[in-house]
């Protein structure tokens, strides 16, 4: 696995541990972090197909839509969050593969 520099800038707890184990832990929480997103899309994209077939289901029936369509509005802001969040985590991962450095070394060049 290369060489395995001891003390970096992660402070706290376990700060001696080898870099190369935060960088694996930190590589884990991104993968978690993006499997979470992508959950959240998926659901998201349900909701708002649940969403417009009730304001078509209201609009046929002959009733006033308004309030459908401001919670259809909210749903699309929300899931705009999510995709944005979920293409920021894949940049990280993006940004730092083959690189071997951790999550703060990218960002300072060193």
């Amino acid at each position: 696995m290369g060489t395995t520099a001891v003390g970096n800038s992660f402070p706290g707890k376990g700060w001696n541990e080898p870099v190369e184990c935060k960088w694996v832990v930190y590589v884990e929480a991104l993968i978690d972090e993006i499997f979470l997103a992508g959950r959240h899309v998926t659901v998201g994209l349900d909701h708002l197909a649940r969403q417009r077939a009730l304001i078509v289901k209201l609009q046929s029936d002959g009733h006033d839509t308004s309030e459908a369509r401001e919670l259809l509005q909210v749903l699309e802001q929300s899931q705009a969050l999510h995709i944005a969040f979920l293409a920021y985590l894949r940049a990280q991962v993006d940004a730092r593969s083959g690189t071997g450095r951790g999550p703060d070394e990218n960002r300072t060049g060193g």
